[in-house]
């Protein structure tokens, strides 16, 4: 009988804080998108990742959502952080793969430009350097990352089955003395 209302509390404690866990661990999540653009002036492809935070597959992307973008050629690369980000307008998604109107700038005028027609560029300093461009591109939604909310609901349950296994070698040890 002991044994089962020990779990019953276990179940219900998992009821609690599952709801709990899940909310604290989901107040910011970072989703990644994949852009790949056919170079016209270099090796293969040009390849970039944009990290936001926050952000709905359809809307306007702003400075809020905004985490990360890399880019990367054979000829250059480009790196924009929250902090050097000087200017960002457009959206990528809901239907993937696409070619998607997208425009980043840093606050030394490096910039990416992608528009829905697939045509793409990475200017320099000024902006009217053209490092890269290309005339077909497509953004991608990257695979899903595990929640961090799953991290507390794991520990949660680990402990439930860590006391319930402390608890049955505590009574067998209590019935083995004689």
């Amino acid at each position: 009988m002991r044994s089962l209302r020990a779990a019953l509390v276990a179940a219900l404690l998992s009821v609690i804080v599952a709801p709990v866990a899940a909310r604290a661990g989901s107040v910011s999540v970072d989703q990644t998108y994949k852009f790949t653009g056919v170079c016209v002036d270099c090796a293969g492809d040009g390849d970039a990742t944009l990290v936001l935070k926050d952000y709905t597959e359809g809307n306007w992307i702003d400075g809020s959502n905004f985490v990360s973008f890399n880019y990367s050629s054979n000829l250059t690369t480009l790196t924009i952080t929250a902090a050097d980000l000087f200017y960002i307008s457009g959206k990528v998604g809901p239907i993937f793969p696409g070619a998607y109107d997208f425009i980043i700038q840093d606050t030394l005028s490096h910039q990416f430009y992608s528009s829905g027609s697939g045509y793409w560029t990475v200017s320099g300093n000024p902006v009217v350097v053209v490092l890269d461009t290309g005339d077909y591109s497509s953004w991608d939604a990257a695979a899903a990352t595990p929640l961090p909310a799953a991290l507390p609901l794991l520990a949660s349950g680990l402990a439930g089955l860590g006391w319930l296994a402390r608890r049955k070698t505590r009574r067998m040890a209590k019935t083995s003395t004689p």
